[in-house]
């Protein structure tokens, strides 16, 4: 299993097709499990966006038969040590340890059915501790389709790997205490207390 983020999809600056980037299984932080900030991190970020869950096999998906293989949404947030990306950056250095560490990518246990979120024109809420975002997958560039069908052009995506299409970052840092919740149709599906 792994879990595909399409990077780009909600950046200003043209492109085009999405940016890719693989994240490992052992990033995956579930069960509304808490989130422990790194000892050795000074400012962690968060970011929230939507979650496919892949339910076929597939390599080399044409746009027009993507739908064919997903049936669920969900909603996560990936947490990245934005000090030691920077560091690592400036050292031009691979910054994926500040990225896609062990339980850093917190997804949501209920996943909606297509159809269902489609109803809701595809809204949904991200809560961070008083502060509430509505978000919609239709604001995005690059839609459902274009994430499934180019991320089957470099990796055959099998069942149960996750698309993740990331929209907001959070730009003040996560501390202890805080909480995020993932909302639609006013139904928490997945929260995430930082320890």
């Amino acid at each position: 299993m792994k879990i595909l983020v399409v990077e780009n999809a909600y950046m200003s600056a043209p492109a085009n097709e999405p940016s890719l980037v693989v994240y490992p299984d052992t990033s995956l932080l579930r069960n509304n499990d808490p989130f422990f900030i790194p000892d050795l991190s000074r400012k962690v970020l968060v970011r929230a966006g939507l979650v496919l869950k892949v339910d076929k096999i597939g390599k080399c998906i044409a746009p027009q038969f993507a739908e064919r293989y997903y049936s669920h949404v969900g909603i996560a947030f990936d947490f990245v040590q934005s000090d030691m990306q920077k560091e690592l950056n400036d050292k031009r250095l691979n910054t994926g340890p500040a990225v896609y560490f062990d339980k850093s990518f917190a997804v949501s246990n209920d996943f909606i059915e297509k159809e269902t979120f489609e109803k809701f024109s595809g809204s949904y809420c991200v809560k961070f501790n008083d502060t509430q975002m509505t978000l919609s997958s239709k604001s995005a560039r690059f839609n459902f389709t274009d994430a499934i069908s180019s991320s089957s052009n470099y990796f055959t995506i099998k069942i149960g790997d996750l698309v993740y299409i990331p929209a907001i970052s959070f730009d003040k840092g996560v501390k202890q205490g805080d909480v995020i919740d993932g909302v639609f149709n006013n139904q928490i599906i997945v929260r995430c207390n930082i320890k």
